[in-house]
């Protein structure tokens, strides 16, 4: 599912995209860094890659999620070739 961190390039989305699956590896080794998996019916459908850090600011510590990428299958992409389900659309 994706495009840039697809674990190989034929499980891509779009093969037109450059695959950086490699530069994922240091977020990967970082305990807190999550992956949320979206699905609809049973089909995933959409990741997103978090991860959760705290600003230091005047005020002290305040928590906020990193958000490292976003990751859609053809089912809800209208500019690559695939089965769309009008269905997720909808939602």
């Amino acid at each position: 599912l994706g495009d840039c961190t697809a674990a190989h390039h034929s499980h891509q989305a779009d093969p037109r995209v450059e695959n950086i699956y490699w530069t994922l590896f240091a977020w990967i080794l970082d305990r807190n860094y999550q992956i949320l998996e979206v699905h609809f019916d049973g089909q995933l459908v959409l990741k997103a890659h978090l991860l959760p850090l705290f600003y230091q600011g005047p005020q002290g510590l305040t928590p906020f999620l990193a958000l490292d990428a976003i990751e859609t299958g053809t089912a809800l992409r209208d500019d690559v070739d695939g089965p769309v389900d009008a269905r997720l659309s909808e939602q």
